[in-house]
């Protein structure tokens, strides 16, 4: 109590009644601006107190950040000029023409994307983990602060199980690195990460024991040497997530010298952290779903020809009137826009009761 940290807002999303054995969610989304680390305090404000599960128990707190769907919110800013020369993103040879007495041309765009928000790296929580263990084939291990991996010898056999929900991919995916933390026993010869079937239960009962463990549905990935005690361990399992879903992973060892790790009972919650692919998200390839209200040529561009003195352009966008007068209005619908990008989304600060 004499060394709590300082509030740094008032209070958000004060809540009412809430009920036993709920989730209870927090919207907390003027708080959280981006990358980084936040603290968030709950005080109560009346004499019935409240409890919720920690990170030790079995419904650990959780942090949900919703990404914006790459709605654009596009600032136009009229910028045109009077000028006889108008400027037009077309195909290589188009044959555009315009009318003697005005420059405004009628343009018939069909933009068909959006752009979308570049991703962030998305971190997981393991929602289940657990070990089993050979000498003790019909025991059930889901409950315990740590996660073996060790090939022996004889029947002193572990592996080790997690799985994660996976949500919010909005686009490709650059890397997806498993993490997991290494305790206070190291190993010259770690485990690999294998993809296992999803069809296991972490605890009580039906909980998962070494007869009952989930098939292995991949080969050996990033299978590792050494490693140090009181470190995170990063594995690459790319390859193995192609989008939102659950996935399991199974930490299986190829040497006598076993592991130890924490669980999410333990202190350190393994993670399963999803890096998108920001360049191809931000790209003019991607998927297009509202109009940015830029004009977007077609293949053929339809201006209606009203003049049989103005040239027809072979190789360039850029049609050059030769015996047209200046226009003497301004053009009525072509502005430069600034496209800018917003992140609309929602963060909730969710509990267990």
């Amino acid at each position: 109590w004499s060394t709590q940290p300082a509030l740094l807002s008032g209070g958000f999303d004060n809540k009412g009644a809430i009920a036993g054995n709920t989730w209870v969610e927090y919207d907390v989304t003027a708080l959280v601006s981006g990358n980084g680390t936040y603290t968030f305090a709950l005080i109560a404000d009346g004499t019935d107190g409240v409890t919720f599960s920690s990170r030790e128990g079995t419904a650990p707190p959780e942090l949900v950040v919703t990404l914006g769907t790459g709605s654009s919110g596009a600032t136009n800013t009229p910028t045109a000029t009077p000028t006889s020369t108008a400027t037009l993103a077309a195909s290589s040879t188009p044959t555009p023409t315009q009318t003697a007495s005005t420059a405004t041309p009628t343009n018939t765009p069909t933009p068909t994307a959006t752009v979308s928000a570049p991703g962030g790296p998305l971190t997981f929580i393991t929602v289940a983990d657990a070990r089993v263990y050979q000498g003790s084939p019909t025991t059930n291990y889901g409950y315990q602060t740590n996660i073996q991996a060790d090939a022996g010898p004889g029947t002193s056999v572990q592996r080790s199980y997690l799985r994660f929900d996976v949500s919010g991919i909005s686009g490709p995916i650059e890397s997806v690195k498993l993490r997991v933390y290494c305790t206070t026993n190291g190993t010259v010869n770690g485990p690999a990460a294998y993809l296992a079937d999803n069809t296991w239960i972490e605890r009580g009962t039906g909980g998962v024991t070494w007869n009952t463990q989930p098939a292995l549905l991949s080969g050996a990935f990033d299978n590792k040497g050494a490693i140090a005690a009181a470190s995170w361990v990063e594995y690459d399992v790319t390859a193995l997530v192609t989008g939102d879903g659950t996935y399991t992973f199974a930490l299986v060892a190829d040497s006598y010298d076993g592991v130890t790790f924490s669980s999410r009972e333990g202190s350190f919650d393994p993670e399963l952290v999803v890096t998108l692919d920001a360049g191809a998200l931000m790209s003019m390839d991607a998927s297009f779903s509202a109009p940015i209200d830029m004009p977007i040529a077609t293949q053929t561009p339809a201006w209606t020809p009203t003049s049989a003195d103005m040239p027809a352009s072979t190789d360039t966008a850029m049609p050059a009137p030769t015996d047209t007068p200046a226009p003497t209005a301004t053009p009525a619908d072509t502005p430069s826009p600034t496209p800018t990008v917003s992140l609309p989304g929602l963060t909730r600060l969710r509990w267990r009761m």
